[in-house]
């Protein structure tokens, strides 16, 4: 009871305190309310809402519907119908809306100016009654307009689902139409275009270089920038306060001159950038020399704050014994007799402002963790990444307290990295390429047990999908062809 209580605080509060002022200040007007005389009051209003012709609005919403819906660019016969419900019902909200407001407005001076409230209030009638009607008033002409946008929705909605139905039956009849197509209208002919689903958006989307399976200690990422890893990571109260509070703890001291990030990470050459490199003896030939040549794999990080956008960028992060391994962009990871390496990284204190500044009551950050050659892909664990206080010097002698703890899950889990793919205006991006080499889209949904019906092991799903390009590479039309 006390977390609903909680959750709908604001309207306890102005429930709590309409309620005061209708007993505390109005119980007289309270005691002597009469039904009959506030309704006698919302049927005047009624008829001079009518008589100003404030029904007039609803056609031209019809009109703004019709004209909108033949302008929409719809995905498929079944999104113009989902589409122009939409529409239908957005214009019948602003209607009503707008209608409310005008009424509420105008309605009581006009009735000053008009000197048809001194006849009112001449009368045995309280103030709560003449409010109450108004109100009572208000919401029937506000009933009457939705009655007529929704027997307008209903009408509209039937025939254009008719008219879309007779096109599909018609397109069937096309010889040679492309099997994907012919597949879909035939399932919209069966099951028809106007009928009501119950749709479930995803909670998240992460891109993978390699579909995880349950069981699997390391997830793959692409680089560079096709995808990258987001470590969670929940900062202590302590750690968020100005640098010269009098009351710093010792992690906190230890905390304001730096942070060392440390970074374990396995990886492959992938297959279409050749074979793996095997087993190499450098013969005497300078590291910085050999990776120069090798192209090797390296890493960089940036610290994001809770919107997942950065606060510590790539150039104000150091590395720490960066050469021979300083590589642009990140820290090169190569060791020819091994598959994994620990690359660490160092946050100077002068960063640690802008970490406080944004991590507020939420105090979660991202270490965001992005590979830098494309010959490559990088696998991370679930505690691959570590925060340390600590700076660089005291970090190789040892001298560090315990590390910032990870987020955890409601098991006290800790939580995976978050893999994503880059993002625009449309949605996620994942790149395109042969199937059995191109990374891999995830999407994520909670709770779907309860809310639909699975029990038959199979569940429709509607994706929408848009091919993103230059197309300044196409000389052919053969060759602009994709397939999703």
């Amino acid at each position: 009871m006390i977390e609903l209580v909680l959750g709908h605080l604001n309207w306890v509060i102005a429930g709590a305190v309409c309620l005061l002022g209708l007993v505390g200040l109005g119980w007289r007007d309270l005691s002597r309310l009469s039904p009959r005389r506030a309704l006698a009051i919302g049927g005047v209003c009624v008829r001079q809402s009518l008589r100003r012709r404030i029904l007039w609005i609803t056609p031209l919403a019809m009109l703004g519907v019709v004209i909108v819906c033949h302008f929409q660019r719809p995905l498929d016969d079944e999104d113009a119908i989902r589409q122009t419900t939409k529409f239908c019902l957005f214009a019948a909200g602003l209607v009503c809306v707008l209608a409310t407001v005008i009424l509420a407005c105008t309605n009581l001076p006009k009735e000053i100016e008009s000197r048809v409230i001194y006849t009112i209030v001449t009368k045995p009638t309280t103030r709560l009654e003449i409010m109450l009607g108004k109100m009572a008033g208000f919401a029937a002409v506000s009933g009457l307009i939705l009655a007529i946008m929704g027997a307008f929705t209903f009408v509209y909605v039937e025939a254009r689902a008719r008219s879309l139905s007779s096109a599909v039956g018609e397109q069937l009849k096309i010889p040679g139409i492309d099997p994907a197509q012919r597949e879909s209208l035939q399932h919209y002919a069966d099951a028809g275009l106007l009928h009501a689903n119950r749709y479930e958006e995803p909670v998240e989307f992460q891109s993978f270089a390699v579909l995880p399976q349950p069981g699997d200690k390391i997830r793959w990422m692409n680089g560079p920038w096709e995808e990258e890893a987001l470590a969670p990571f929940d900062l202590p109260p302590d750690l968020l306060r100005p640098i010269d509070d009098p009351e710093q703890s010792k992690i906190e001291a230890l905390a304001n001159v730096g942070w060392v990030v440390t970074v374990n990470v396995d990886y492959q050459r992938r297959a279409e950038a050749g074979a793996g490199l095997g087993r190499v003896t450098l013969l005497g030939i300078p590291p910085y020399l050999w990776m120069a040549r090798e192209n090797p794999p390296g890493i960089g990080i940036e610290i994001l704050g809770p919107d997942r956008y950065d606060v510590v960028p790539l150039p104000q992060i150091t590395w720490i014994d960066a050469w021979p391994r300083a590589v642009p962009n990140g820290y090169a990871l190569f060791d020819p007799d091994k598959e994994t390496a620990t690359a660490r990284f160092y946050v100077p204190a002068e960063a640690l402002d802008n970490i406080r500044k944004v991590a507020g009551r939420e105090r979660r950050i991202y270490v965001c963790v992005h590979g830098i050659r494309p010959e490559w892909r990088y696998g991370l664990s679930a505690d691959a990444v570590s925060i340390y206080p600590a700076s660089p010097k005291k970090f190789r002698r040892g001298m560090t307290t315990e590390e910032i703890p990870p987020a955890c899950d409601a098991g006290g889990q800790r939580q995976w990295a978050i893999f994503r793919g880059r993002n625009n205006i449309a949605g996620n991006e994942l790149l395109g390429g042969d199937i059995s080499r191109a990374p891999v889209g995830v999407f994520y949904f909670r709770g779907l047990s309860g809310r639909l019906d699975i029990s038959s092991g199979e569940l429709p799903m509607e994706l929408n999908v848009m091919v993103q390009r230059s197309g300044g590479e196409i000389t052919d039309e053969t060759q602009g062809r994709t397939t999703v």
